[in-house]
């Protein structure tokens, strides 16, 4: 028995496997993906904060992060505008009972790191999920883990700094507002 041509095989799509990177055919596929992002955004954060806590500063670190910490033991504020949010934070943070105080307070920095790389997993996925890639909230978990294990990050995610809950409030505003411009985007047939 003569095979099929292969132009016929490749209109029918038989014997095709599906790519990460080819176009939803479904509706509910492009639903699949976003249900899995969250968990996998919180998974891969999960595993940040544990990475970050391991190799965090146990002690008082470098810099500007020593007077960071003196600050939230004492409970003063720091030279303006005082990261009042980050004191409240890690004053919370001096209540568990672990570690010293230095290490309590880089811990909001590895917490904060965590959550920042969980937000930009997030908005990676819709961004690929919106221009059509299966498996986006997979392809999502590569950009995070460049910018989560990127030295420079990691370093100011691992002591006391204010940027991490900075990158933190900035990658959470960068979500919100990539699903506030999907809202606004008219939906064909509406």
């Amino acid at each position: 028995r003569k095979p099929p041509p292969a132009a016929a095989l490749k209109a029918s799509g038989a014997g095709k496997r599906r790519q990460a990177w080819e176009p939803f055919e479904r509706a509910d596929d492009f639903e699949s993906e976003a249900s899995k992002a969250p968990l996998y955004a919180s998974a891969f954060g999960v595993v940040c904060v544990a990475v970050y806590a391991k190799t965090a500063y146990p002690t008082v670190p470098p810099g500007d992060a020593a007077e960071l910490c003196h600050t939230v033991c004492s409970g003063g504020n720091m030279h303006p505008p005082g990261y009042p949010l980050f004191l409240m934070i890690a004053g919370l943070f001096q209540l568990l009972p672990l570690g010293t105080s230095a290490y309590r307070t880089n811990l909001v920095s590895c917490l904060a790191g965590a959550v920042s790389v969980a937000f930009i997993a997030l908005f990676c996925q819709r961004w690929y999920a919106h221009r059509g890639y299966r498996e986006s909230a997979t392809l999502a978990l590569i950009p995070a883990g460049l910018v989560a294990f990127g030295p420079l990050f990691w370093l100011y995610h691992t002591q006391a700094e204010v940027f991490s809950l900075n990158n933190a409030v900035i990658a959470a505003s960068l979500y919100v507002a990539h699903l506030h411009a999907e809202s606004c985007v008219p939906q064909p047939g509406a």
